[in-house]
């Protein structure tokens, strides 16, 4: 399996097996979140991808780009990101990084990445909407966990540009 799906597939392996954020083993499962803005986004991976490919094509310096930055922004917090940041790309207007940590105890740092870009004419739901989708929902599971080691999210943008 090559490196990137085999990341990919560990990350809905975690998402998959590990309890929903803030339940206990054992207990009853709760009502999933409502999607509505005031109840916040529903971080289960197919929710969070099926929204972002909503957008439609999310190339960077479009509406749709812009707003897709924005509500990642909102799902990292959500997610229990801390020290959200946006990263402006040198020689790529319009271009910005998104970068979230979980703090570990270690000082080292493990990576999860997708990409949030897409190509014209696209709404990238599997390029790259559901590994942004696993990237999320594998933090939001993790932030009730404890942690050895930081997990540290990026979502690249400007990828499609190479």
């Amino acid at each position: 399996m090559a490196p990137a799906l085999a990341g990919l597939a560990l990350g809905a392996a975690l998402v998959a097996a590990a309890p929903a954020a803030g339940a206990e083993r054992g207990a009853a499962a709760e009502e999933p979140p409502s999607t509505s803005p005031a109840a916040g986004p529903d971080l289960r991976p197919h929710a969070l991808a099926t929204e972002l490919a909503t957008l439609g094509p999310r190339v960077p310096g479009s509406a749709a780009h812009a707003e897709a930055r924005a509500r990642l922004a909102v799902w990292m917090r959500r997610a229990g990101l801390e020290q959200i940041e946006v990263l402006p790309v040198d020689d790529a207007p319009g271009v910005a990084n998104l970068t979230g940590v979980l703090p570990g105890d270690s000082g080292l740092e493990i990576v999860l990445g997708a990409h949030f870009d897409t190509v014209d004419g696209s709404p990238g739901a599997a390029d790259n909407a559901a590994g942004c989708a696993v990237v999320l929902a594998t933090a939001a599971r993790s932030s009730s966990l404890p942690r050895r080691h930081t997990l540290r999210v990026v979502l690249f943008d400007g990828e499609e540009r190479s």
